[in-house]
């Protein structure tokens, strides 16, 4: 059985262990079968499973989000897995925002395994030296304490502003705590909205009004912000929530001083955040389907779950899982568990199907209206209307096709 699988955690060797002990557990549970695992880059499996669909040469398994799954599977190219879900459960078992992103025309084509969704990591030191013992609750609070704790060279807050994941991912999350949206219930392009609007004015103005954004921040790539909050240079920073696995062996000296907390609500009341879920799809093609959900209900054990949630710094999408106490002891864990509640993925008021949303995931679409504004001297207006007609030509050009 072949299994294509891009990696949902943070640390590659913790990753690799965990997969390599449980795939030959389950192996020696089942002496018919045998597993080959193939570890598959981020920079091109968009590209790698669009040309497997193409050749019919697919795996039998495969693990990702719904901006990959859902389009291929209104394509007819993934088998649904509601026998699976039924096994595990129902529908009634799993986080009701997670698992609702892999349904289809009232069939379930993923079995959700993981959910990491970004969260407020900040420096506890330097909140208290500022006269704050909480990290910041709503937008307003989030710019007095950034305010206040920017100073004697430390910044603020860290925030991408490049064309970059990171910045649409803060972006989109902060559309969503405005009230806005990508696209509306019947998946026309909504970007162009006041809700939007304010979305990014915010998001901007922190940089280029209330100036508690690092200069730099313009050029940084990934993992860029835990770096520079773990060496003190800023106070806080969106940040997935994962990285509190990692955060002890970056940081021996600092990291009792670092904590997670959910990121501050917006205009709505609620915050956003994006959500990473992911989890296990079959191939419509698959030479051996009934042995990959087998592989599937396996790894779903309540015992893996939790092994695999410290493993990966992912929450269980198992409401009897991911309230665990032997897992919400972590502030990270918690941190990422209250916020999946309002965590979008494209599209998010839509279907997950809407052809070419994996398309502008790649391009960046909504990172574009942020750097326009910081970088290239746009208004917010003029940057997201730009914003909002490159999507709609996106999504035009894939319904096309």
């Amino acid at each position: 059985m072949e299994f294509s699988y891009p990696p949902f955690g943070y640390s590659a060797a913790a990753e690799k262990a965990f997969w390599g002990k449980h795939i030959k557990a389950f192996e020696t549970e089942n002496p018919g079968i045998k597993m080959n695992m193939t570890w598959e880059s981020w920079g091109n499996i968009f590209q790698k499973t669009s040309a497997a669909v193409e050749s019919g040469k697919v795996p039998d398994i495969s693990y990702n989000s719904p901006p990959q799954i859902m389009p291929l599977a209104k394509q007819g190219h993934i088998m649904p897995v509601d026998d699976v879900i039924a096994d595990l459960g129902g529908v009634g078992a799993f986080q009701e925002a997670l698992i609702k992103q892999y349904v289809l025309d009232q069939k379930t084509y993923c079995v959700p395994n993981a959910d990491a969704n970004l969260v407020m990591c900040y420096r506890k030191d330097l909140l208290k030296a500022a006269g704050y013992d909480h990290p910041p609750k709503t937008w307003d609070e989030l710019v007095k304490i950034s305010l206040a704790t920017t100073r004697d060279g430390v910044y603020g807050l860290g925030l991408y502003l490049g064309k970059t994941y990171d910045t649409r991912q803060v972006y989109a999350g902060m559309m969503w705590a405005a009230g806005g949206s990508m696209l509306d219930e019947e998946g026309n392009v909504a970007l162009n909205s006041p809700e939007n609007l304010t979305a990014l004015k915010f998001y901007t103005d922190l940089y280029l009004k209330h100036k508690v954004v690092p200069q730099g921040a313009v050029a940084w790539k990934y993992g860029d912000n835990a770096n520079i909050i773990g060496a003190g240079q800023v106070a806080m920073t969106p940040m997935w929530g994962g990285y509190g696995t990692l955060i002890q062996e970056m940081f021996p000296d600092n990291y009792k001083n670092i904590g997670f907390a959910p990121l501050p609500a917006g205009p709505t009341g609620h915050s956003g955040s994006w959500s990473g879920v992911g989890g296990f799809y079959v191939f419509a093609k698959a030479r051996h389907p009934e042995e990959a959900k087998k592989f599937i209900k396996f790894m779903s054990k309540p015992e893996i779950q939790k092994e695999w949630c410290l493993i990966s710094g992912n929450v269980s999408p198992f409401k009897a899982i991911a309230q665990d106490p032997d897992l919400t002891k972590f502030d990270w864990y918690r941190a990422i568990a209250e916020q999946s509640a309002s965590s979008v993925q494209t599209g998010w008021l839509s279907s997950a199907a809407v052809p070419g949303l994996e398309i502008i995931g790649g391009q960046h679409v909504l990172a574009e209206p942020v750097e326009d504004v910081i970088s290239n001297g746009m208004t917010p207006e003029a940057a997201l209307k730009k914003a909002h007609d490159h999507m709609a030509q996106i999504i035009e050009k894939a319904k096309s096709h």
